[in-house]
């Protein structure tokens, strides 16, 4: 970064960075996410820790976060002590887990079925038959393939 100082990177810098405006990080800091330190001339300056906060929202938000979500996160961190926090916020993050890993088995099975699809497609593509339900369904019983749900509903 061309415009480090002591104190941290300024605004540009930091939103080069990251790849994202100057306005989003400026929006973050309006929602309380980041804290970043103010120059003399009040210029916004970011230090590491704060980089890294915006690191951690940014792949929270890519998760699937709100905005609110994270802030919520961040404020009940700070809410008292670890171990008053510590129950809460672990609770939170696993029912996140959960959600996580449900849309994970979601996008596996559409994977699956997608995959599916593109290989009788291929053999579609070399029999010679019309587009209709019956050829598609001679096709794919002669290769010994089951006609995935999703070709279903598009025959």
């Amino acid at each position: 970064m061309k415009s480090e100082t002591a104190q941290g990177s300024y605004i540009g810098d930091i939103a080069k960075l990251l790849g994202i405006s100057q306005r989003s990080i400026r929006y973050y800091e309006e929602l309380g996410l980041i804290k970043p330190l103010r120059t003399e001339g009040g210029f916004r300056m970011y230090a590491e820790a704060q980089v890294e906060r915006l690191r951690t929202v940014l792949l929270l938000k890519e998760l699937g976060m709100t905005l609110e979500e994270i802030q919520s996160l961040i404020k009940l961190w700070h809410e008292g002590t670890p171990a008053e926090v510590t129950p809460k916020m672990r609770e939170t993050l696993c029912a996140r887990l959960n959600q996580f890993e449900m849309m994970i088995e979601k996008y596996r099975l559409g994977i699956e079925q997608l995959n599916q699809v593109l290989k009788l497609l291929n053999l579609c593509g070399s029999c010679g038959h019309q587009a209709e339900e019956t050829a598609c369904t001679t096709c794919i019983t002669e290769h010994n393939e089951k006609m995935p749900d999703l070709l279903k509903t598009l025959l």
